[in-house]
């Protein structure tokens, strides 16, 4: 129901490079899901793919708890359609895509390896800023993949999910 359900799965690593990709949908887009999470491995140690500080955009950071952070914001929260959020890091450079497009990048500092469990839809902790929506897949590699990678997820997922991408 996008209110009450979360998930933490066992500790697994991510380190200097990762891509996140989500399938959701969103039920609230008047700016009240601030810092809302859609996967959070540790926004202050490694990576956060989730909506802003206004709650209108989405947001990916890499952090490795030594300034600067690293933040791309971009693409706007709509209601209801189908939605394929993804956040892909490279040393040096952190890149966000809405439906297949890139709306956002910036650079970070990559983030040391850190084995600890994954939330969905929810906080490091579980139960708080949780997503105001669904989501039907979340797919996360260890790795930066490649742009014929990136495009064939893309695909995948929209096909499956309803949304058209480039």
């Amino acid at each position: 129901d996008g209110a009450t359900y979360w998930m933490k799965t066992s500790s697994f690593t991510l380190g200097a490079q990762a891509t996140l990709f989500v399938a959701v949908q969103c039920l609230d887009a008047s700016g009240s899901q601030i810092y809302r999470r859609l996967l959070e491995h540790n926004y202050a140690a490694t990576y956060y793919l989730g909506t802003d500080a206004s709650g209108l955009k989405y947001k990916l950071i890499v952090n490795n708890n030594t300034s600067p952070f690293g933040a791309a914001n971009g693409g706007t929260l709509t209601l209801g359609p189908n939605v394929i959020v993804m956040g892909t890091y490279l040393s040096p450079t952190g890149t966000i895509y809405v439906n297949g497009v890139p709306v956002a990048s910036d650079s970070f500092t990559a983030p040391t390896n850190n084995s600890l469990p994954l939330y969905i839809m929810s906080q490091l902790g579980g139960g708080a800023n949780m997503w105001k929506g669904y989501m039907a897949e979340a797919i996360v590699y260890n790795r930066a993949l490649s742009a014929a990678e990136i495009t064939q997820v893309h695909r995948y997922l929209g096909g499956r999910y309803g949304v058209s991408v480039p």
